[in-house]
């Protein structure tokens, strides 16, 4: 099954925090599943990185390097 990962739980995820469910990371780490972040996640991120409304030491350097390494698709934005 697919899955759309929204900014907050991205977020959590990454940052190992307890207000991401264990249901959810049951999701996320079932092989079985397809786990998706939109490029517009990343954008939030560099928006309230550089308006210091988020503070996520690496900033979208380190959300891509995230999504990469925990083996999530990143889904492009076009006009389709």
């Amino acid at each position: 099954m697919k899955y759309l990962l929204d900014t907050h739980a991205a977020l959590w995820l990454f940052e190992g925090n307890q207000k991401l469910s264990q249901t959810a990371r049951d999701i996320i780490f079932d092989a079985e599943n397809d786990i998706i972040v939109s490029m517009v996640s990343v954008w939030e991120v560099a928006i309230k990185v550089s308006l210091s409304k988020l503070d996520f030491d690496g900033g979208t350097e380190k959300f891509l390097s995230a999504i990469n390494s925990n083996n999530i698709t990143l889904l492009g934005v076009s006009g389709d």
